[in-house]
């Protein structure tokens, strides 16, 4: 997946330290950047140090989102993200950010399908105060029950907002029809009728649950002493104590075995709004790499394919692009299109037509040489900032374990080969692996059916390669 940067993949060996934390020996110390800790309380302590800017950024990283949610707690996570700068007991209402920005930084926060991200920047030198700002901030919020009826509003807001704009209402209509059993079929940011019956304790009571050091793990990166700064992290967090924690499975994705789709129409639109989606594996999935490629392929530059050929040469899309989604759990492929809808069945058929060209014939080596390239450039361009660098290290701890995975991940980049993406074409993107949603203008005559969608694709059936176990930025992501 490339929405964020994945960091190289060297074994960091620990030895005693102090009889406190452990620390890297000297030798991996030279050798990885990344220094990874264990306070005596279990949280983990990531710290990669950067001396070429005078920045540093922190992020505390929970790990728990909307998937972890049961249906009465839809957008609970993304609540408990907009209370956790409102105030603790040591800082009043607006204290918080007028501390962070007295001090020349700045802060915010996340909230993903299997995370939650708390974060701040702040000159070098003001390391320590900005880690006691967000320790404070994420480990001890007031939680003023005023305050959460006003915080509650605002999500309020934000979902009725989201339920006027066709583009929100076009992407939750394609995961709630792709997904049947996974929890990423639900919003992020949840529902109305959830978010305007939390209390108090129902955040005091997920937070018990969810935010104890052994599901959390604390990132810093930037111009600092990593052995200092883990002194400081540990003096911070001394009243944090280990709770057994248990993460409870979640619902996987049953293998796809019909061809699903879903029309709305949108009194909002003004063109439609085409999704395809295709099952795909998570980032722990070894055809993560090919898979990236091949979407860069198709759609996710002027020059790919869909682009190309359905927007350039025929004229038949506004926009079109495409873009492998793999998050902790099974993903989705999606090829994404705006369009007038007299045009979806002609343009659907051309989605399928480019797919079933890369299915049986390779791709020429200049053209998968120049999608390596561009994805590696994108990894270039994201480790320019200590942020970005931050950023890119929590993804893939968080989600693979980790935080030093982006070298490996690039290195495979590099060796996939033609006959890889052709594979992962035919093993992924045909049906009955394949899901249609269109959000259409209300006033739009043009009808499509379901009918009409299984003619359409049933033609293209699956090429001799059967796919595995359906098994998905970063992310889909609501601040």
């Amino acid at each position: 997946m490339n929405l964020f940067c994945r960091v190289t993949c060297i074994l960091i060996m620990v030895c005693i330290f102090s009889c406190s934390w452990t620390i890297p020996s000297s030798a991996e110390a030279s050798e990885a950047k990344l220094k990874r800790f264990f306070l005596p309380n279990g949280l983990e302590v990531l710290i990669r140090e950067d001396h070429a800017r005078k920045v540093t950024a922190l992020q505390f990283w929970v790990k728990v989102g909307s998937a972890d949610e049961v249906n009465q707690e839809r957008g609970i996570s993304h609540l408990i993200e907009h209370m956790a700068f409102k105030g603790t007991e040591r800082r009043g209402l607006g204290k918080i950010a007028a501390e962070v920005e007295g001090l020349g930084g700045d802060i915010n926060a996340y909230t993903s399908w299997d995370e939650t991200v708390f974060h701040i920047t702040v000159p070098s030198h003001a390391t320590n105060e900005g880690l006691d700002i967000l320790i404070d901030a994420v480990l001890r919020p007031s939680l003023d029950a005023s305050e959460l009826e006003k915080e509650k509003q605002v999500v309020l807001e934000e979902i009725l907002e989201g339920e006027e704009r066709p583009e929100r209402k076009a992407s939750q209509l394609v995961f709630r029809t792709a997904y049947t059993e996974s929890p990423y079929k639900y919003p992020i940011i949840g529902y109305r009728d959830t978010v305007e019956k939390f209390t108090r304790d129902d955040i005091m009571n997920f937070r018990k649950k969810w935010y104890v050091p052994e599901n959390m793990f604390l990132l810093v990166a930037g111009d600092v002493n990593a052995l200092e700064v883990v002194k400081e992290i540990e003096r911070l967090t001394k009243d944090l104590k280990p709770v057994g924690f248990f993460r409870p499975p979640r619902p996987g994705e049953p293998v796809q075995d019909k061809i699903r789709s879903s029309f709305l129409r949108d009194k909002n639109s003004r063109e439609t709004r085409l999704h395809l989606a295709f099952h795909i594996p998570s980032i722990e999935g070894n055809d993560v790499n090919a898979l990236d490629l091949t979407s860069d392929i198709l759609g996710a530059r002027d020059s790919s394919r869909l682009v190309k050929v359905l927007k350039k040469e025929k004229g038949l899309v506004n926009s079109i692009s495409a873009y492998a989604l793999t998050p902790k759990e099974s993903g989705v492929m999606l090829i994404s299109a705006t369009l007038d809808s007299k045009n979806l069945e002609t343009v659907t058929r051309g989605i399928m037509e480019e797919l079933k060209k890369l299915a049986d014939e390779l791709p020429a080596l200049d053209e998968l040489e120049r999608a390596k390239t561009y994805i590696e450039s994108q990894h270039v361009y994201a480790r320019e900032t200590v942020q970005g660098i931050a950023r890119s290290v929590g993804n893939y701890h968080a989600d693979l374990g980790d935080g030093n995975y982006e070298e490996k991940y690039l290195r495979l980049n590099q060796a996939v080969t033609p006959e890889q993406v052709s594979s992962v074409v035919k093993k992924y993107l045909f049906p009955p692996n394949f899901t249609m949603t269109a959000l259409i203008p209300e006033s739009d005559p043009v009808q499509f059916t379901d009918e009409q969608v299984g003619a359409i694709v049933s033609s293209y059936g699956r090429p001799s390669t059967v796919m595995g176990t359906a098994p998905a930025p970063d992310k889909n992501v609501v601040t």
